[in-house]
C-alpha cells in the first residue's frame, strides 16, 4: 500500500482526491469533458510512469529524426558543373558523351550524375536546354533547305 504523504502529494497537486488509502479519484479531461474514475495509487503510479515514459520516447524519436535528416532538405541551385552536364546530355547522336565520361570530365562520381538527374529543376533545365537545341536545329533544317530549294527555284523561273 502507498504511503499517506504520497496520496497527500497527489490530492496537492489538483490531480487526485484521496477516498482512502487503497483509492485514488483521479479527475480526467477528454474531449471537451471531464470525467471522474476510481485506481489503486498502484495503478496510477504505473499509468504516470508510463506516459512519462512514451512522452519521452516521442521527444527522442523527433529529435533522432530531425538528425538523421527526416525533413525537407534545402537543396542549393544548380551550379555551373550542373549547367555543364546539362549541355553534355542534351547532345543527341553520336556527339553524345557516355556518361562516365560526363562524370570524370566534371570531377565527380558516375552515382552524383544520376542523383543529380533525379533533381526535379535539373530534369525541368535538361528538358528546356532539350527543347532549344532542338529547335535551333529545326531551324537550320529548315534554312538548308531554303537555301537548297533556291537555285532549284530561279532555274525553274529561268531568272
Amino acid at each position: 500500500m502507498l504511503s499517506t504523504p504520497f496520496c497527500l502529494k497527489l490530492c496537492e497537486l489538483g490531480i487526485t482526491t484521496c477516498l482512502d488509502s487503497r483509492t485514488l479519484r483521479i479527475l480526467g479531461f477528454c474531449r471537451g469533458s471531464f470525467f471522474v474514475f476510481k485506481i489503486s495509487p498502484y495503478v496510477f503510479l504505473l499509468f504516470l510512469f508510463l506516459y512519462f515514459l512514451l512522452t519521452e520516447l516521442i521527444r527522442i524519436r523527433k529529435r533522432r529524426c530531425k538528425r538523421k535528416g527526416n525533413y525537407p532538405k534545402r537543396r542549393l541551385p544548380l551550379d555551373i558543373r550542373h549547367y555543364e552536364a546539362i549541355d553534355m546530355l542534351s547532345e543527341c547522336g553520336r556527339e553524345r558523351p557516355a556518361r562516365e565520361i560526363i562524370a570524370s570530365t566534371l570531377g565527380i562520381s558516375r552515382m552524383t550524375l544520376y542523383r543529380w538527374e533525379r533533381r526535379s529543376d535539373f530534369q525541368a533545365e535538361l528538358r528546356r536546354t532539350i527543347q532549344r537545341k532542338a529547335a535551333k536545329h529545326q531551324r537550320k533544317v529548315t534554312f538548308e533547305m531554303m537555301a537548297a530549294d533556291i537555285p532549284w527555284l530561279h532555274s525553274f523561273l529561268g531568272v
